[in-house]
């Protein structure tokens, strides 16, 4: 089912995209996506990676392995902290997150 609603959406797009001057074109939200085939026939358009994102739960994990958090976290919060360590300084993440190691918040900050 799932397979059919996404070809007859790309038969949409293909169908609509024909009807525009300037070539047909088509964008894709998948990066992963193969467009070879497409690409023969078509002007493929990757749409660009939102500005925020939510990591990946496992990618989080295998991150924080061996990091023991407050047992009062939630996954929000480890979301949360996951991103900061990308934008904020260690001296702020060590005021903000004053329940965690600074050892930790150190050697996590060393790994982005």
């Amino acid at each position: 089912m799932k397979n059919l609603l996404l070809i007859s959406f790309f038969i949409s797009i293909l169908a609509f995209a024909e009807s525009h001057q300037g070539g047909p074109k088509i964008l894709l939200t998948d990066p992963e996506a193969d467009t070879t085939e497409l690409e023969k026939s078509y002007t493929v358009e990757k749409a660009a990676p939102p500005p925020f994102a939510m990591p990946d739960l496992n990618e989080r994990d295998r991150f924080f392995e061996g990091v023991i958090f407050p047992e009062s976290w939630d996954e929000l919060k480890k979301d949360i902290f996951f991103m900061e360590l990308k934008s904020k300084t260690f001296e702020d993440l060590v005021k903000k997150y004053p329940d965690l190691k600074k050892s930790d918040i150190h050697k996590l900050k060393g790994k982005k």
